[in-house]
């Protein structure tokens, strides 16, 4: 049997176009590592008042001046009794303790000890978050359009001798999912109409 040379050409051609257009194709590159920055954050919680606010006095005494409280200031000068004045000196060199929580937002929580010889009147904390950097790899997702039109034409070439050469001109649909609806009309009039599943064999 004698095979036409013009026909075993065009068989090559068509497998090395599959070939290229198909099988041979190299993967997308990686995305390369994506470093963001993100800002510093400053805050304060501002003064809060932990006393209803006082009254000061300044007293100036050997070695320089001081604020006192002046209603404090003024009931232990009114006080006559000895145990009375006693008990006001020992509330205010009385030592006292404080913990609380500071600052709790999206963005940090700060816990705070404090001690104090008398009263805590209030308190005021600033802080700064300083910049930090993320570092991440970009996820590639690829997706179909939703719908797609592809247009081809296939050659049938036959290798039995006085066999007709069959061209066949092709029409299809695709959706997101790869799955296509194909539609076909040869030079023997012949009509096809098919249905294509695509199943996902390497990700």
């Amino acid at each position: 049997m004698k095979l036409d040379l013009t026909k075993i050409l065009l068989v090559a051609a068509l497998l090395f176009i599959g070939w290229q257009n198909f099988i041979n194709v190299e993967p997308d590159p990686e995305p390369d590592p994506v470093t963001i920055t993100l800002p510093s954050t400053d805050g304060t919680t501002g003064i809060v008042d932990i006393e209803p606010e006082v009254v000061r006095d300044t007293i100036y005494m050997k070695g320089g001046a001081i604020e006192v409280d002046r209603g404090y200031k003024e009931l232990y000068e009114k006080t006559k009794d000895s145990l009375e004045r006693k008990v006001l000196y020992l509330r205010a060199i009385k030592i006292n303790k404080y913990s609380d929580t500071i600052v709790d937002n999206n963005e940090i929580v700060i816990k705070g000890e404090a001690t104090t010889r008398g009263d805590l009147l209030n308190y005021s904390v600033d802080y700064t978050i300083k910049p930090q950097e993320f570092t991440y790899t970009p996820e590639v997702v690829t997706r179909l359009p939703k719908l797609s039109l592809g247009l081809g034409l296939e050659a049938g070439v036959p290798l039995i001798p006085e066999s007709n050469f069959v061209l066949k001109a092709n029409v299809d649909l695709m959706n997101s999912k790869g799955n296509r609806v194909n539609l076909s009309y040869d030079t023997e009039q012949r009509v096809w109409f098919g249905l294509t599943k695509t199943f996902r064999l390497i990700r």
